[in-house]
C-alpha cells in the first residue's frame, strides 16, 4: 500500500509517516499498467528494459496479448501529479501510457 504502508507500519510497529516510519524515499517514483499490444517480437521476448537518464522503463509480457508495464522516474521529494494527469487522451505509437515516448513527452 505504499511508502507510506500502515501494513508495514503495523507489522514493524514504526509510525506510518515521518522520521520514524522507517521508510526513506528512494527519489524514484513507480508508475504501472496493464496493455493490450501487438509486439512483433511476441513469443521470443519475455521483457525489456529502457534505461535513460534518471529514468527507466520495463515492458513485461504477461500472455495473451497482454503486457505490464512499469516505468521509474527520478522525481524531487513532494512531487505529486493528478491522476488525470497520468492518462492519455489518445495513444502513442498504438501503446498509449505503455510507451517510452509517451513517458518521455509526459515527463
Amino acid at each position: 500500500d505504499g511508502i507510506w504502508s500502515a501494513t508495514r507500519a503495523t507489522m514493524h510497529r514504526n509510525d506510518v509517516r515521518g522520521d520514524e516510519s522507517g521508510a526513506t524515499y528512494s527519489g524514484y517514483t513507480v508508475y504501472a499498467g496493464e496493455l493490450n499490444y501487438k509486439a512483433p517480437d511476441n513469443g521470443e521476448v519475455g521483457y525489456k528494459v529502457y534505461i535513460g537518464p534518471n529514468q527507466y522503463f520495463v515492458v513485461t509480457d504477461i500472455g495473451k496479448g497482454r503486457y505490464q508495464w512499469y516505468a521509474f522516474l527520478a522525481k524531487p521529494v513532494g512531487t505529486a501529479e493528478s491522476e488525470k494527469d497520468l492518462k492519455p487522451e489518445e495513444e502513442v505509437d498504438g501503446c498509449a501510457a505503455g510507451n517510452p515516448a509517451y513517458l518521455r513527452q509526459r515527463f
